[in-house]
C-alpha cells in the first residue's frame, strides 16, 4: 500500500468509527514523536486528514487536541528516557551509527543551544 492509499483508509476508518478517533490520533502522535519510530509511521498526513475533519465537523477539536497533545508528550518523554539511559547503546545502533559526523554534529549543537537547540530540533527540524 502507499501512502496515500493508507491515510485514505484510515481516514475513512476515523469518519466512519468516529469512537476510534481519538485513540487513533493519540498513537498517531504517540508515533510521531518517538525517536527512529517516527520515521516509519506516516503520522503526519494522517494527522493533518484528521485537522480537515475536525473543520468539516466528523470529530470534535478540544477531544482531539488533547488526545494529540497527550500522545505527542508522551512519545517526547519516552524518546528523552531512551536517549537518557541509553545514549551510547542508542548512538552505536542503526541507523546513528551510519552517520557519526551527523551526530557529533547534533551533540555539538545541543551543547552550544542547550534548551533552545531542543526546541528548534523538535519544531522545526
Amino acid at each position: 500500500m502507499s501512502l496515500n492509499e493508507i491515510t485514505h483508509t484510515i481516514m475513512q476508518f476515523i469518519e466512519t468509527h468516529q469512537v476510534w478517533s481519538l485513540p487513533i490520533i493519540f498513537l498517531l502522535a504517540f508515533g510521531e514523536s518517538l525517536a527512529i519510530i517516527s520515521l516509519l509511521v506516516p503520522a503526519t498526513a494522517i494527522l493533518l486528514g484528521a485537522g480537515a475533519l475536525i473543520g468539516t465537523g466528523v470529530i470534535s477539536f478540544i477531544p482531539v487536541l488533547i488526545a494529540a497533545s497527550l500522545g505527542a508528550i508522551i512519545g517526547d518523554l519516552i524518546s528523552y528516557w531512551l536517549g537518557k539511559h541509553y545514549h551510547q547503546q542508542v548512538i552505536a545502533s542503526w541507523p546513528l551509527n551510519k552517520y557519526p559526523k551527523m551526530v557529533f554534529r547534533a551533540e555539538q549543537f545541543f551543547q552550544r543551544y542547550g534548551t533552545f537547540g531542543v526546541f528548534i530540533g523538535r519544531f522545526f527540524g
